[in-house]
């Protein structure tokens, strides 16, 4: 008879792989990119690596889809499985926040001032755009480019 035995709990994992177990990211390369991009924090502190360890307890903050999640580590795993199995390994410490909620507001780069070179940049002034040349200029433009 044989018997299989469940492998210890441990004591720590590498944020990247938690991640993917957790199922917050489609791939493991992909956490890895979240986390060298500086997007995934742990207790508050901004991960530049994705072998940052995490341990049960901490409380780690990550993009998902349009939404940042804030959620508490429970358990580190063996496995990516089902996703069932994945919201074991974690419960969620605050509620969900949109990050559209959470980027400062857009700013227009023109100011009311600049409305005249908005409308010729756009061509709605009436006014030909600097690139577009008259017919008897391109040809003197060409004249002087083969002497």
């Amino acid at each position: 008879m044989t018997v299989i035995a469940a492998a210890p709990e441990r004591a720590k994992a590498r944020l990247d792989q938690w991640l993917w177990f957790a199922r917050f990211v489609k791939s493991r390369s992909l956490a890895a990119r979240l986390c060298a991009a500086g997007a995934v924090e742990i207790n508050g502190n901004p991960v530049k690596k994705p072998n940052q360890t995490v341990r049960v307890g901490d409380i780690v903050v990550v993009p998902q889809g349009g939404w940042e999640r804030t959620v508490r580590v429970v358990a580190l795993g063996i496995r990516r499985g089902p996703t069932a199995e994945a919201r074991t390994l974690y419960e969620e410490a605050a509620a969900a926040s949109r990050l559209s909620d959470l980027a400062p507001g857009w700013v227009p780069l023109l100011a009311e001032e600049d409305a005249a070179a908005s409308e010729f940049l756009s061509g709605t002034s009436g006014k030909s755009q600097p690139w577009q040349m008259k017919a008897s200029r391109v040809a003197k433009h060409r004249k002087g480019a083969s002497s």
